[in-house]
């Protein structure tokens, strides 16, 4: 009897087979090659559609360095014109100095076909990186995604070689390792950057860097600031991301001399939705200066509060700031140490679930979620407060549902009735929910390939 899958236009078929595909290709049992063993008709759709050959995840559980190379060869030829992407994770087992023969093997091949490379995510050694890197920018025309996590040692993964030549396809740029940039005279851009993701880059590379990425929508980094290191920068220069949406900061402060330019003094961006940021300031050594930081990372959130709609601030080394929650009339998602929300801020959460004539500020009506830092003792008492005294208020005509993170470890100490118009959730799940709505993830997307 004809079954009515054999009615299916090779088109549909094609796409059907593409969905099939999962992260850990290749495998016997997994597609490509199982939807290609089924019969004829499907082997040659499989075969004459590139897309179903076009990722490969490398690793050492493959058993032999022949077939790492026959598959790999297989794939590659298969992937025809739209080029492949590839993840390859490798640790070296041997530390006596002889060459991996295997790796080695892989390398080889991958090399010789580094005109089709798409998206390239390496987790290995930054010292094995080295031959990887050698054809980037150059020989790789059609690359739109680079993922390095540097593992092991003290090496540093230098971004100059980035801005050799032109890199127009590339859209993404992840770099778990610390970084470093040196300044180059030739003017290129990576004018297509999207996302970027740096690892502990000092102010003055981090200036140049995004200066070459007119166009970044998100960025990630962890940098240092230190006012000395700032020197060569005259204070006109300023660098402004018309397209930045989404900005996640780690900060380390070593000196900051009052007076002279902040950490944030050299960046606009006018679009801006989404800010999170960590103060570090252990390195610090004048203690006053923590007196002003808080201050300072409030002000740099209020430049930005006709757009700015997720805020988190943390840092144990910040003093709590002057009252700024009504600065911010678009906010929607606010994180912070329960110490830096004053009494005033305290009631205007607790009375906008009220129906007496007591009104909340206004602003409190906009924001849907508050995310809690470093609950215990104190804090937790005072958080525990927010929760009772909005139950005990709320009514029907209450504005609006607001969420309360807290940690997972913190979760059970939170008690609320089923329906009430204040819901307590574990801080990371509904970042994970709403990890969408408050910025996209930065860096590799392997199922985009």
């Amino acid at each position: 009897m004809d079954h009515p899958i054999h009615h299916l236009l090779p088109e549909i078929i094609s796409e059907i087979f593409i969905h099939c595909l999962t992260r850990n290709c290749p495998g016997q049992k997994q597609a490509p090659l199982n939807v290609s063993s089924v019969c004829r008709q499907w082997r040659q759709i499989a075969t004459s559609t590139p897309h179903l050959w076009s990722q490969i995840s490398i690793h050492q559980s493959w058993n032999s360095r022949t077939q790492f190379v026959r598959i790999l060869k297989l794939w590659i030829s298969r992937s025809g014109s739209c080029g492949f992407s590839f993840a390859i994770n490798w640790m070296r087992r041997d530390f006596s100095g002889v060459p991996d023969t295997a790796f080695q093997a892989i390398l080889g091949v991958l090399l010789d076909n580094c005109e089709a490379w798409r998206n390239v995510q390496l987790t290995t050694e930054l010292s094995l990186l080295t031959e990887f890197l050698s054809v980037i920018p150059g020989r790789t025309p059609k690359i739109q995604k680079i993922t390095i996590h540097g593992v092991g040692g003290y090496e540093t993964f230098s971004l100059t070689k980035l801005f050799a030549a032109p890199l127009v396809g590339l859209t993404h740029l992840f770099i778990d390792a610390s970084t470093r940039f040196l300044p180059c005279s030739n003017g290129l851009l990576l004018e297509n950057l999207r996302s970027l993701h740096l690892r502990y880059v000092d102010q003055l590379e981090l200036i140049d860097c995004l200066s070459r990425s007119p166009r970044l929508q998100e960025f990630k980094a962890w940098f240092t600031f230190n006012t000395p290191n700032l020197q060569p920068i005259h204070n006109h220069v300023n660098v402004c991301l018309p397209h930045l949406r989404s900005l996640q900061l780690i900060l380390d402060v070593f000196t900051w001399e009052q007076g002279k330019r902040g950490p944030f003094d050299h960046f606009q961006f006018p679009a801006l939705e989404t800010l999170f940021l960590d103060i570090l300031s252990a390195n610090l050594q004048d203690p006053n200066v923590t007196d002003h930081l808080s201050d300072l990372t409030i002000e740099f959130a209020c430049r930005y509060a006709n757009s700015l709609q997720h805020l988190e601030i943390d840092g144990r080394f910040i003093n709590p700031p002057a009252p700024f929650v009504d600065r911010l009339p678009k906010l929607k998602h606010l994180g912070v140490p329960i110490s830096f929300l004053d009494n005033e801020d305290i009631q205007g959460l607790v009375l906008r679930f009220s129906s007496s004539a007591h009104q909340p500020r206004q602003v409190f009506s906009h924001i849907e979620s508050l995310s809690v830092f470093a609950v215990k003792g104190h804090s937790e008492t005072n958080l525990s407060a927010i929760i009772r005294h909005a139950v005990e208020e709320e009514s029907s005509t209450a504005v609006c549902p607001v969420t309360i993170l807290v940690p997972s470890a913190s979760l059970e100490s939170f008690i609320v009735p089923q329906g009430s118009m204040v819901h307590v959730r574990a801080r990371h799940e509904w970042r994970e929910l709403h990890r969408h709505d408050l910025y996209r993830e930065i860096g590799w997307v392997y199922s985009e390939g």
